[in-house]
């Protein structure tokens, strides 16, 4: 048997990754949430545009070799080659370790499902590169001033319950409801298995004074609301999520503190 050309393609991927049975399935048993499911599929389609293949015919060209040892070999020599290209080549080098990490694992993941036992290197040190630090008592009060409602609402939330910010763009009336209604602070939060990370069992936190009181000014334009509807809409009147992604808030975060000078932007952070 000849060489096998496994790298190029015609017909690089495009928008519809998701859509592939190999991508479709690899993501059902790999991604725990829909936004890690958003994420796996972003970042798969990055990397198969960039070696210029779909990968349903990756998946092909891998079938046709993997029962003869030689060509088996070279499929997998190649294909590590390609992937470490992909994260330590050019384009990446101003990516942080924890990123390139990040893109590596969910590259690795497609692979290991479908048992190509590629082995890209690893870097031996991955660590933060650009380190936050904690808001001083003041910083935060001067932050939640110049914020508008929403976004003041949300800040307060996430700091009073300790909830992660993509818990609370999916939190529905009906899970503040009780305590909402009845004025009841410290205001009880309910966290059915869905909304929490890794599908644990159901849990409540609460949020104090200055949250329910952020909650209840942003909220009464809206009132009364269904059970169903989400807390943190979309300023957009064209926006067609379920929810709001934890990007918005991160984006108007950053706006926020940069124009206060709290801190500054360094090569993209």
């Amino acid at each position: 048997m000849g060489q096998v050309n496994v790298l190029r393609t015609t017909n690089p991927t495009g928008n519809n990754l998701s859509q592939q049975q190999s991508v479709a399935i690899w993501l059902k048993k790999a991604c725990g949430s829909e936004q890690t499911s958003r994420s796996y599929t972003n970042a798969g389609r990055r990397f198969f545009s960039w070696a210029e293949i779909e990968p349903d015919e990756l998946l092909a060209s891998w079938k046709k070799v993997k029962y003869d040892y030689r060509l088996r070999e070279q499929f997998i020599d190649e294909w590590t080659e390609k992937i470490e290209a992909y994260i330590y080549g050019k384009g990446h080098e101003h990516h942080t370790p924890l990123s390139r990490a990040k893109h590596l694992a969910v590259v690795v993941s497609f692979f290991k499902h479908h048992r190509i036992p590629v082995e890209p290197e690893t870097e031996k040190h991955t660590y933060v590169k650009y380190h936050n630090r904690d808001l001083t008592r003041e910083e935060t009060k001067r932050l939640l001033a110049h914020a508008d409602i929403r976004d003041k609402t949300f800040f307060l939330m996430m700091l009073e319950s300790g909830l992660r910010p993509n818990t609370l763009v999916q939190l529905r009336y009906e899970h503040i409801r009780k305590d909402f209604e009845a004025h009841r602070v410290p205001m009880m939060i309910e966290l059915p298995s869905e909304l929490l990370k890794d599908r644990v069992e159901a849990r409540w936190t609460f949020i104090g004074a200055d949250g329910f009181k952020s909650l209840k000014e942003y909220l009464a334009p809206r009132l009364p609301l269904h059970n169903d509807e989400v807390i943190f809409e979309s300023e957009r009147s064209d926006s067609t999520g379920e929810y709001l992604s934890p990007a918005t808030f991160s984006v108007k975060f950053s706006k926020v503190v940069l124009k206060l000078g709290i801190t500054e932007q360094r090569k993209g952070k």
